[in-house]
């Protein structure tokens, strides 16, 4: 699994194959960066990011422009902090390349990495509590498993300051335009409000080619419009006195989810229609675009998706596009395009992001407790080797302690205001709307007890 980036860190157009002593990169880019899932003994199985190379060098020494990639992505870090810790941290970076072999390197470059990373987000989330920045801050769970019983919503009540109230296609028009079935949604939000917690509705428009129930496969750009429209003002009508944001569109930039093929001036034109009737029905209503990967691999620029995330939000700019915050999901360590990440490549890629100057809600955490199959989760054939593995193999304690450096490192970032994780149990099945996604990434068992990530 390997994608290449531009000089500015972005994805773009290359063909890549993997001989048996090199890799060989074809693009129409003067300079990239190859991004690998490579394994460091003592460190992990991680998407790597070589130096930024000028593709008219013949040949370039894998391991030594990894080692340099990393000690460049450091450096950018350090240059952030003030002079004295400059210094300090330079010459560490420096200590550790020393004469030993790349491989070693660059398994202390990675070590020092995180320890940077985590210290800084440790120091700038302190900041952020002491300046008030936190007050409204919350930590979200995904509510659509309230049919499970008692159990489950305790659980939800008793971790989680804002709910998430499902609206899909599949699940609210199941069989037509004309009737609606809004029995779990209501079940949920009628739940959640009786708590007295905010509620997020996730999401209004979605057109995955999976997602859609039968009766809407057909439909043209035009009629797609209409019923966008139409449905909204359904929706919020139904529930604008209790729910005040709103996952207005999601994961648009990606292949799969451009269910009706639709090109890059369509899918302007619709997220721009979407915003716009979101803002006429409810003028208070916080419209969030949510994006379905920070990383966006294999995208690039180019006429239809996939294109890169970071891109797709200039475009909407570009068009005039106005909405209110930016979606994150961060899923983890299942398939290949879900690649385990070092935190100092997952830190400078949310840093990317805060270029629109846009609050951000971290909408879909998740990944595995146990290194293993999970035949009833959605992802249910895979095993998360595929993804690589980020220190060992995964566990429940591992599953902890990568979530309480993630969420660190979240809540560490100007304007960050949720963070939601999204499989609360691994009870049920991937067929129940309550949600099996992620190989065992339940916060809790199937009996419900609680996993060390609690």
């Amino acid at each position: 699994w390997s994608y290449l980036t531009d000089e500015n860190g972005q994805p773009c157009f290359g063909e890549i194959e993997l001989l048996d002593d090199r890799v060989v990169c074809r693009t129409t880019e003067k300079k990239v960066a190859l991004n690998a899932l490579l394994e460091v003994p003592g460190f992990g199985k991680v998407m790597l990011r070589t130096a930024v190379e000028n593709t008219g060098k013949k040949e370039v020494d894998l391991m030594d422009s990894l080692v340099r990639g990393r000690a460049e992505g450091l450096r950018r870090e350090i240059d952030k902090m003030d002079e004295k810790k400059r210094d300090l941290w330079k010459s560490r970076v420096k200590q550790m390349v020393g004469k030993n072999s790349r491989m070693v390197q660059l398994h202390r470059l990675l070590m020092l990495g995180e320890s940077l990373v985590m210290r800084e987000s440790r120091r700038q989330l302190r900041a952020r509590i002491k300046n008030g920045e936190m007050k409204d801050f919350m930590i979200g769970g995904q509510a659509f498993g309230v049919d499970k019983g008692s159990k489950y919503k305790k659980f939800h009540r008793d971790n989680f300051d804002l709910g998430i109230a499902p609206m899909y296609f599949f699940l609210l028009k199941p069989d037509s335009k004309k009737k609606t079935d809004w029995s779990l949604t209501d079940r949920v939000v009628e739940w959640v409000s009786k708590t007295g917690r905010p509620i997020k509705g996730h999401p209004l428009v979605w057109t995955h080619k999976f997602a859609r129930p039968e009766w809407m496969l057909e439909m043209s750009f035009e009629e797609l419009k209409e019923f966008v429209v139409d449905h909204l003002g359904k929706v919020i009508r139904r529930y604008g006195d209790r729910i005040k944001m709103w996952d207005i569109v999601n994961e648009i930039p990606t292949q799969d989810a451009n269910g009706y093929d639709l090109n890059m001036d369509q899918l302007m034109e619709l997220t721009k229609l979407v915003a716009d009737t979101v803002k006429r029905l409810q003028p208070e209503a916080e419209r969030i675009i949510n994006i379905s990967d920070i990383f966006g691999p294999k995208s690039y620029v180019h006429d239809s998706p996939s294109i890169p995330p970071v891109h797709f939000l200039k475009l909407c700019e570009k068009h005039g596009i106005e909405y209110e915050s930016i979606g994150l999901q961060f899923y983890m360590g299942m398939r290949a395009e879900f690649a385990c990440r070092e935190l100092l490549n997952i830190s400078q890629e949310v840093d990317e992001y805060l270029q629109f100057g846009k609050p951000i809600h971290f909408s879909e955490l998740g990944w595995p407790s146990k290194h293993d199959v999970d035949p009833n989760c959605f992802f249910g054939k895979d095993h998360p080797a595929v993804a690589g593995y980020w220190h060992r193999g995964w566990d429940e304690e591992l599953q902890a302690e990568f979530a309480e450096k993630i969420y660190t490192l979240f809540a560490s970032k100007p304007g960050v205001k949720s963070i939601t994780w999204w499989d609360l149990t691994d009870s049920g099945n991937h067929e129940d709307i309550g949600s099996r996604f992620i190989p065992f990434s339940g916060l809790t068992r199937r009996d419900f007890s609680p996993k060390p990530i609690v």
